[in-house]
This record gives C-alpha cells, structure tokens and sequence, in this order.
C-alpha cells in the first residue's frame, strides 16, 4: 500500500511524499519539493523555506516523479476504466484529506485518477463515515492520532492510523457498549 501527503494552495503543489509499506515496514519512500512561487502565509504553515523552493523541481516533474513512484511499487492498475467517455487510472493509494487535491493536480496534467480501495484513497473520509461513533470532536489527524496513542507524526502516522481505523471500523460492539448507547438515547 502507498500512503502519501502533500502540500499545496489554490491548486498549487509544493511538496509531495510517499512510502511504500509492505508487511508492516516501508519499502520504498519518494520526496519531492516543487519550486513553485509560495505565499509566505503558506511558507509559515508548511515550514518550507524560500531556500527548499529555490532547489525544488518543476511541478510538472514532481507529479511524474510520484506517477512513477506509484507505477513502481505496482500501486497502478494495468487496466483503466471508461466513465460517460473519459478514461481513468485505477490507483492504491491513501492519504489525509488531501485525495481530492491529488486528483485534482493529477488532472491539470492531463492524469485522471480514480481510487481502487475501500478507504477510496482519503483516511479522513474514512474516519468520518465509518468510526463516527468516535467520541471525537474533530477528526483532524493529530487528534484521531492522540485518540489511538500514535506516537508518529505526518507521514509515518498515515499507515498506522490506517491500521487502527480499519480495526475499529469493523470492531464487534459488545453486549455492555451496546446497552450503553441505547440508555444515552
């Protein structure tokens, strides 16, 4: 499985990372800092430096580089599915919150993406339709995060946050927890 994360604003991209995991480790990892114009309100969200743009790539290159990151670690279907015409590339992949962005940067270059997951590529939504039960007032990622004791941050929470949403989504409700929710009702 690929689990990624990037930055970007108005449609903009700024940095792109990845890891490959396979049987509980990383595989394969994939970095890329674009050099495009960033607004320093972002600069201070994103902590990427006038210095880290200025050495980064074309963003045109970055969203091939990680096209390929993907295609390597077989995170691409072979086949492509039609909808009303248009033909879209089937991938494994899951971040964040940040699946509709990456569709949307893919499509500026002409990539038309569809997830092929059960999570369809985004922990967030996941989160907020099946382990809404959750007593969490937000589902930001730090705080499902704080809820299930991750200790990693960023990109090495994605995958264990992945692993502690599928268990809790389908965990069995016991007699007790049952009986509980019905007395709140």
């Amino acid at each position: 499985m690929i689990y990624f994360d990037l930055e970007s604003h108005l449609g903009t991209l700024y940095k792109f990372e990845a890891i490959a995991w396979e049987n509980g480790n990383p595989k394969d990892k994939f970095f890329a800092l674009t050099n495009a114009d960033m607004p320093d309100v972002v600069r201070r969200i994103t902590g990427i430096t006038h210095e880290q743009s200025r050495s980064g790539i074309d963003e045109r290159e970055a969203v091939f580089a990680f096209w390929n990151f993907l295609q390597r670690n077989h995170a691409v279907a072979p086949q492509k599915i039609v909808v009303n015409g248009k033909e879209y590339h089937k991938i494994c992949c899951i971040g964040y919150g940040v699946s509709r962005e990456l569709q949307k940067i893919f499509l500026r270059f002409g990539i038309r993406l569809v997830f092929d997951n059960e999570e369809r590529g985004d922990l967030y939504e996941y989160a907020k339709t099946y382990c809404n039960h959750l007593p969490l007032k937000s589902f930001r990622q730090s705080v499902v995060n704080r809820y299930f004791s991750i200790r990693e941050n960023e990109l090495n929470s994605i995958p264990l946050l992945h692993t502690a949403l599928i268990r809790e989504a389908t965990r069995q409700i016991t007699e007790e927890e049952c009986e509980r929710l019905v007395n709140r009702l």
